[in-house]
């Protein structure tokens, strides 16, 4: 498992810790993140589009604030998912 920390991912503050499930390349074109993905209290992932691809995002624990491309917010709690598609 290839483990990455990235500081101010996609514009987002703090550090967003990466547990590789699969790489990209393990893939094969059919998705290109497959990660577990550990944002610390006041950390985020800043503002990003998905043209070509979705996100899938599952949340284990904490509250998880998403927001929908800026038509409204979400609000996920341990145990609920949210997709986003292209």
């Amino acid at each position: 498992m290839v483990v990455v920390d990235k500081e101010n991912f996609m514009g987002g503050t703090g550090i967003a810790h990466f547990e590789h499930v699969m790489m990209a390349d393990e893939m094969h074109g059919m998705n290109r993140v497959y990660a577990k993905v550990t944002l610390k209290k006041g950390c985020s992932v800043g503002y990003h589009v998905h043209n070509g691809d979705g996100e899938d995002y599952f949340v284990l624990s904490g509250m998880a604030t998403l927001d929908d491309n800026h038509e409204r917010t979400l609000y996920l709690k341990p145990g609920e998912h949210y997709f986003t598609p292209s």
